[in-house]
């Protein structure tokens, strides 16, 4: 029997005119713009010592299928007119669902990112034109979650500050505009620094009590006052809705992208942007700082972390896991003696 003869026309290596070569779009969404990095500079310099010896592959409508960076060195930087070339009859790009996986199949050798890796695997996992196509049908197969939901009717008024309690009101304002710089604060912070200086919860024209009998304390009936001032200033907004957090009630906040090349781009923003040298790596000794109240911790957050000093909450009496991660990070630190900083 006699092997019929292939076909090796799609082999033919032609010359093809810069004019008539158009680099693919799709190219920017999978690998992203070309870099002028060293291995850039040093593929610039092979083709300038030995031409252009591996020839582009377009396809039938003139689109790079293989080698933009190839493309773009030639061009831009030695200036080519024409350049060697592989035409597929067979591919379009016009009209052409399946041309990012094209693409994606004619550069398997290429230097990628980890983006580039993560949107090829979706597009041949995927039967998709595009990757976010290959994540919207993802999560269109993933199970559906059903929830109840609760209709919410009707208004809540809250009352202004009255103006037996604007100097309570003014008190306030100072203990939040001198801790600007701790924001968000919360209600005990506040509290805390009020008994500095305790002024009056409220001052009425005529009362049988004295006025110390209204003097701001450290009791349940004092610290029920500022709480209810506080709602009354944030919502008519004698103090700023955003100093005071609340820490005791936490949320779950879920973010998403609007496409695979949005996230990709996020991620590598802040690749390797996190690097900060340790403080503690030439102190003779070990540091910690332990505070006995949650209310300090914002405040010495930004002390802790700016020397990479261990913070702890003790909340009163420390319990025994505690001290025994205090104890594992001094041994770990293969220091002689440990400094404890309290705070209360």
């Amino acid at each position: 029997m006699i092997a019929s003869t292939p076909d090796l026309s799609r082999y033919a290596v032609r010359l093809v005119s810069v004019d008539e070569i158009k680099p693919s779009p799709e190219n920017d969404d999978l690998y992203g713009n070309i870099a002028i990095d060293g291995q850039f500079i040093a593929l610039v310099e092979s083709i300038k010592k030995r031409g252009l010896e591996e020839p582009l592959i377009l396809t039938a409508d003139g689109f790079i299928l293989s080698g933009h960076r190839r493309f773009h060195a030639a061009v831009e930087y030695l200036m080519y007119r024409k350049v060697p070339c592989r035409i597929r009859d067979d591919i379009h790009r016009e009209n052409n669902p399946e041309f990012h996986t094209e693409l994606a199949e004619y550069n398997p050798h290429r230097v990628k990112t980890v983006g580039s890796l993560l949107k090829e695997a979706l597009l041949r996992d995927k039967d998709s034109d595009d990757t976010y196509s290959a994540i919207r049908e993802y999560h269109e197969t993933s199970s559906v979650v059903t929830a109840d939901f609760m209709e919410i009717n009707g208004t809540k008024h809250v009352l202004n500050v009255s103006k037996k309690k604007r100097p309570f009101l003014t008190a306030v304002q100072k203990v939040i505009g001198k801790l600007r710089d701790y924001w968000p604060l919360s209600i005990r912070q506040i509290h805390y620094n009020l008994l500095n200086k305790p002024p009056l919860i409220s001052t009425p024209k005529r009362s049988i009590k004295p006025p110390e009998h209204y003097r701001y304390r450290n009791d349940k009936r004092s610290y029920t006052a500022l709480v209810s001032l506080l709602k009354s200033a944030r919502y008519h907004g004698h103090v700023s809705m955003t100093c005071i957090d609340d820490p005791t009630r936490p949320e779950s906040i879920h973010t998403g992208w609007g496409s695979v090349s949005e996230f990709v781009q996020e991620e590598i923003a802040g690749f390797l942007d996190g690097y900060h040298r340790h403080r503690q790596d030439e102190q003779p000794r070990h540091i910690e700082m332990l505070c006995e109240k949650n209310t300090v911790l914002g405040m010495l957050r930004r002390v802790s972390r700016e020397y990479y000093v261990p913070l702890t909450a003790g909340r009163g009496f420390c319990s025994i896991p505690v001290w025994r991660k205090m104890n594992e990070r001094f041994r770990q630190s293969g220091r002689d003696a440990i400094d404890l900083t309290p705070f209360h």
